[in-house]
């Protein structure tokens, strides 16, 4: 039988993204990641999408408050992202560079 060729691991971003990505959990995510000056671990930052009224409660169940022509609903869209300490990503020989 012929062996299968060994995947190559990713270099550069790639690798970075799915080491971070791997320690939060977070595989197969698109929040982008965001390169912060200290040494703090990658950490998810943010809002998740959703409905909510002009006041700002949060609505759980935006159908059962729609009305047709009228609704108080606000849709807010998702500001998560993850960010990571630079100094994180040197002490580990990672860089966000291609």
């Amino acid at each position: 039988m012929a062996s299968e060729p060994k995947r190559k691991m990713p270099t550069g971003y790639r690798r970075t993204s799915m080491i971070v990505r791997d320690y939060l959990s977070a595989r197969g995510s698109s929040y982008p990641i965001l390169v912060v000056p200290g040494d703090s671990p990658p950490a998810m930052i943010g809002r998740s999408y959703g409905w909510e009224t002009r006041t700002g409660i949060i609505i759980r169940h935006p159908t059962a408050y729609a009305k047709r022509g009228w609704s108080s609903m606000i849709y807010r869209h998702s500001t998560l992202r993850i960010e990571v300490g630079s100094e994180w990503l040197s002490v580990r020989g990672l860089t966000m560079e291609d």
